[in-house]
């Protein structure tokens, strides 16, 4: 037994259930607690939390009441005590739960709690109590040149479908957008004279992303099948000017369309590992690190709050490197230099 566990098991013990048998007579409520249904809100209206990140941290404050209902008869989060959230913490590691998972329920509670104390619902932040899960330090996946040629090469046709994959994978790779950003993208927001796009990130935070010659091109591709598309349909006035669009209504192809219709091309194309909007985004990143960008610079692009986040970039294998060299140098026989025999 850890000695997290025995703590668990200690507190649990040593603690006065004032309600009786808690399983039966407190099951959690659907529902979260009125202070937690609240920060949610503020989550959602004024930090612009985004979908994904909201159904992240009710799960994360559902959990923790399932806990304390359980174990010490209370969802009332400003009559905990730091042994108790312990013992919560204890009891996700002793359940097996990855240093990830409970990273991310952590992050969630220390938000909630600055909330509550900024309101003046708590006095004290019991989260500072916390020690940091210590996470294993993963080097993020990516894609070869190779593979992303494959690819792009799979989608070079002229099928309406094919046209939004192509502009869709080209986005993707020349910026590392995420695909919430990328799927909520207007048509006013890419500017393909200059070759720059306005990407709102988390926190609608803006910043702009550069995009090179071919990926103006796909989109500029896209604009006219899709203005084409609209047309046809007898849809003009349905055009609300969402830039990747689903054939269904016209309306903008939801994060979940574009990761399937991504995952089936790389299935497709025969590459083994999973292909997802988001392996781009740590493609794009490792290979303009294997190509001499500077981590700040791929902080910006990425739109990182933290530089800590983006130095998991900062190793690069010497493989890549020879990849990247050998596709990039004029003498490396890639596509460098295929340009330069042809100027």
């Amino acid at each position: 037994m850890t000695f997290a566990l025995a703590c668990c098991l200690a507190v649990v013990a040593q603690t006065v259930l004032p309600h009786g048998p808690m399983q039966s007579q407190h099951p959690l409520r659907r529902a979260l607690p009125q202070l937690a249904e609240d920060w949610l809100s503020w989550q959602s209206a004024i930090r612009h939390a985004s979908p994904a990140t909201l159904v992240s941290y009710r799960s994360a404050l559902r959990s923790l009441f399932r806990f304390t209902v359980a174990s010490f008869g209370t969802d009332d989060v400003r009559a905990l005590t730091g042994p108790q959230l312990q013992a919560y913490f204890a009891d996700l590691e002793a359940r097996g739960l990855s240093p990830f998972t409970r990273i991310a329920k952590l992050t969630a509670l220390r938000s909630f709690t600055r909330y509550l104390k900024a309101r003046g619902e708590i006095t004290a932040d019991l989260t500072l109590l916390l020690g940091r899960p210590r996470a294993p330090r993963l080097l993020p996946r990516y894609l070869t040149l190779r593979e992303v040629d494959r690819l792009l090469e799979a989608t070079r046709g002229s099928d309406l479908a094919d046209v939004r994959l192509h502009a869709i994978l080209q986005l993707l790779y020349a910026t590392g957008i995420r695909v919430s950003e990328l799927s909520a993208l207007r048509i006013p927001d890419v500017d393909l004279t200059r070759g720059q796009v306005l990407v709102f990130g988390k926190g609608r935070v803006e910043r702009y992303c550069n995009i090179h010659a071919e990926a103006r091109r796909a989109v500029a591709d896209w604009l006219v099948q899709r203005r084409g598309w609209f047309i046809a349909k007898g849809w003009a006035d349905r055009d609300d000017g969402a830039l990747i669009i689903n054939f269904r209504d016209g309306t903008r192809l939801r994060r979940d369309g574009i990761e399937e219709i991504v995952r089936k091309l790389g299935m497709d194309v025969g590459i083994e590992r999973k292909v997802t909007p988001h392996l781009f985004r740590h493609t794009v990143a490792t290979h303009m690190r294997a190509g001499g960008a500077q981590i700040e610079d791929i902080r910006d692009m990425l739109g990182h709050s933290s530089i800590s986040t983006t130095q998991i970039y900062s190793h690069v294998t010497p493989e890549l490197r020879e990849e990247v060299y050998l596709a990039t140098h004029p003498k490396g026989g890639g596509a460098a230099r295929r340009r330069a025999a042809e100027a």
